[in-house]
C-alpha cells in the first residue's frame, strides 16, 4: 500500500495582485529558476486535518532539534514540557530521534539536546553522523579522527579571513562541523562565494575532505560523507538492530514509515534519504527559504509545509504519530 499523499496548493502569481497576496497563510519565495524574475512561488502549508491523512502509516519520527524542538529564541517551555510528557507515555521513547550538531548550552539556545535526550530517553543523533548518544547509554563515533582534526585545524585558518572580509560574522564550533553566520549586509552568496573560494585555494588532501552548505543565513564546513542523510540510516539501523534482538519497545521500522522534521539546509540530505525511501518531510512555516525552495521542487508530493512554526509544527506531528488524543492550542 503506497504511502498517502497531500498535494499542496502551489501557483506561480505575479507581484502586487492583490487577490492572491491576501490568500492565509501564504509563503512567497522568489525562485528565478522555477518562474519568471517578476513572479512569485506561492505554497498553501498545510492544515491539521491534511498531516493527519499525510502521517497515517508514520511510525518513526526523526527531528532536528533547533528550530524544530525548541525555536531559537524565546521561551519553548510550555510546548516543550508537552513534548516530554508526550514521548514519556508508554514505550515512545523509541519512536523519536533527535538529530543535531548542537549538544552545548548557549546564549540562542534555551535547552540543550543532551538534556532532552536524558531526561526523554530518546536516541540522539549528531548532525553530521559524529556521535550517537543512545536510549542504553552507549556512545559511538562515527567520524575518523583525522577528519576532525581537519575540520577544527580548517576553522583556525578561516576565522581570520572571515572575520577579516566581513565584520560580525558569528562562528559556533560543533562536533562535526563549523557553522559561520553571516552579517547584516552582507548577501548569502557574496558571503558563501568568498568562503568557498578560501577553501578551494587549501591543499588538496585537506579540501577534498571538506563540503560547503549555504544556507539562507549560515555556513557550515562540514567532512565530506557525514551528512543527515547518513544519520537517518543510523538511527533506523540501530532501531531495527534492537528490534531483532528482541528488546522490548522496539519494532521493525521501515524508512518509508519515517518522517523527517527540519527547518535549515542541512535537514535537505535527510529530507532526500527518507523521501527516497518513501517516507513524509515536514518544514515548519518559519523554515529556512532553501527549504521551501526544495518543497517546490520536490516530485514526490510528500514534502510537507505545515501551518505552525517550530515546535507547534513538532508537537502536532507527535500528536498525530504518537496517537495522542489531546490537540495542541
Amino acid at each position: 500500500m503506497a504511502v498517502m499523499q497531500l498535494q499542496q496548493k502551489i501557483v506561480s502569481v505575479e507581484k502586487y495582485v492583490t487577490g492572491y497576496m491576501m490568500i492565509k497563510p501564504l509563503l512567497r519565495i522568489e525562485d528565478s529558476a522555477a518562474v519568471a524574475a517578476d513572479f512569485y512561488i506561492c505554497i498553501q502549508p498545510a492544515t491539521f486535518k491534511e498531516l493527519e491523512t499525510a502521517l497515517s502509516r508514520t511510525s518513526l519520527i526523526l527531528a532536528d532539534f533547533d528550530g524544530v524542538i525548541v525555536p531559537f529564541k524565546g521561551k519553548p517551555e510550555q510546548e516543550y514540557k508537552k513534548i516530554i510528557t508526550l514521548i514519556m507515555k508508554g514505550d515512545n521513547n523509541s519512536k523519536i530521534s533527535i538529530i543535531t550538531g548542537r549538544l552545548d548550552v548557549s546564549p540562542n539556545h534555551v535547552i540543550s539536546p543532551r538534556d532532552f535526550a536524558s531526561e526523554t530517553k530518546v536516541c540522539l543523533s549528531l548532525e553530521m553522523g559524529g556521535l550517537m548518544l543512545l536510549p542504553d547509554g552507549e556512545e559511538r563515533i562515527l567520524v575518523d579522527k583525522e577528519s576532525l582534526d581537519i575540520i577544527h585545524g580548517l576553522g583556525k585558518e578561516l576565522d581570520e579571513y572571515l572575520f577579516a572580509t566581513f565584520p560580525g560574522t558569528v562562528k559556533e564550533e560543533k562536533m562535526t562541523m563549523l557553522t559561520y553566520q553571516r552579517p547584516d549586509g552582507v548577501t548569502s552568496e557574496k558571503f558563501g562565494d568568498v568562503a568557498v573560494n578560501f577553501v578551494k585555494g587549501l591543499p588538496k588532501g585537506i579540501y577534498e575532505k571538506v563540503e560547503i552548505a549555504m544556507g539562507e543565513r549560515n555556513l557550515d564546513i562540514v567532512v565530506k560523507g557525514y551528512n543527515k542523510g547518513k544519520a537517518v540510516d543510523e538511527v533506523v539501523d540501530y532501531i531495527n538492530g534492537k528490534a531483532a534482538e528482541g528488546i522490548p519497545g522496539y519494532s521493525h521500522v521501515d524508512v518509508s514509515k519515517v518522517v523527517y522534521l527540519g527547518d535549515g539546509s542541512p535537514d535537505i540530505p535527510a529530507f532526500e534519504r527518507v523521501l527516497s525511501g518513501g517516507g513524509v518531510g515536514i518544514a515548519p512555516a518559519n523554515a529556512d527559504s532553501r527549504v521551501t525552495k526544495f518543497i517546490v521542487k520536490d516530485a514526490t508530493n510528500r514534502m510537507i509545509l505545515y501551518e505552525k512554526d517550530s515546535s507547534g509544527c513538532a508537537l502536532d506531528v507527535l500528536q498525530i504519530v504518537l496517537k495522542d488524543t489531546a490537540r495542541a492550542s
